[in-house]
């Protein structure tokens, strides 16, 4: 039997069986892992602690043949906070799902690891209020996004590639999730992008399709064959997604979103985010509800 250490953070926690607990565990080295926690839901197992989700702890695993076993547990930070507060759980549980959904298994990502551990240490430190939320969530967003490979086009054209600079003015500029971006007002107006062009309108929850015959309505787990509408960016949303796209955990924490910057930002990468895993993230029915 092969045994061996994992540090990690506990992003899903399922029953299995009449006493035991599934984890899956993010590890800086070893990527996504899944272990079983034998017992781990009886009152007195000294393993239940370390089973709970979103903690972060050291574990000292067994290998078997179909699934490895956890045999000890350290707990390093419980971030208890992230479970008893509704604003809080809330918010890791949309990033746990995202990356869950994302990363594959035994694929290390250490970057991945630090930007979860580090959102989570945010999410701990910060008043749960609605603002500081969805600040850290966006912050998550354009950061994840970008370490998986979809990262949205926020200074060029993501249809014809022209630099922002070069056809971007001192108004709206349009963002196409189907398109992967920002897109010029000559892609916009072209065909190229496939299907009729919609805008999303003024008012609109952040986030939320509008019911249009371009779009199939996007229900939780579903798949999402169609494009959302262009969405319209002011200058100052803009220029805050490239901020937060760019910025470490220090410098992203001191930026502070206007309600308009946030409330766009929301709509494109919540429909930049369902395009490309085609399905929407069941967890953003619970965060909607919490935060209003």
């Amino acid at each position: 039997m092969v045994n061996y250490k994992v540090d990690g953070l506990v992003l899903k926690a399922r029953p299995f069986g009449e006493a035991d607990r599934i984890l899956t565990i993010l590890d800086p080295r070893l990527g996504k892992v899944e272990a079983v926690a034998k017992g781990a839901r009886r009152v007195k197992s000294s393993l239940r602690g370390a089973c709970q989700p979103f903690s972060h702890n050291q574990f000292f695993l067994w290998q078997g043949r179909s699934l490895d076993g956890i045999s000890q547990c350290e707990v390093v930070e419980s971030f208890s906070c992230l479970r008893d507060d509704l604003p809080r759980m809330a918010a890791a549980s949309y990033v746990a799902e995202f990356v869950d959904d994302v990363v594959r298994e035994r694929d290390p990502s250490p970057e991945t690891y630090e930007l979860v551990l580090d959102t989570f240490r945010w999410l701990a430190e910060a008043e749960p209020t609605k603002a500081n939320v969805t600040h850290i969530l966006r912050a998550f967003d354009l950061r994840f996004l970008a370490l998986a490979g979809f990262a949205p086009s926020l200074d060029a054209c993501a249809g014809c590639g022209q630099p922002l600079a070069a056809w971007a003015g001192t108004g709206q500029v349009a963002f196409s999730a189907a398109a992967g971006g920002v897109i010029c007002p000559a892609c916009r107006a072209g065909t190229a992008l496939g299907g009729e062009e919609g805008t999303a309108p003024a008012g609109e929850t952040p986030g939320n399709w509008p019911d249009t015959s371009r779009l199939d309505a996007a229900q939780p787990g579903l798949p999402c064959r169609a494009g959302p509408p262009v969405i319209l960016l002011s200058p100052g949303t803009l220029a805050s997604m490239r901020h937060l796209a760019q910025a470490d955990s220090a410098r992203a924490r001191v930026l502070r979103l206007t309600p308009r910057a946030a409330q766009e930002m929301g709509q494109a990468l919540r429909a930049h985010i369902t395009y490309c895993l085609d399905r929407r993230l069941k967890s953003l029915d619970f965060l909607d509800s919490v935060l209003g």
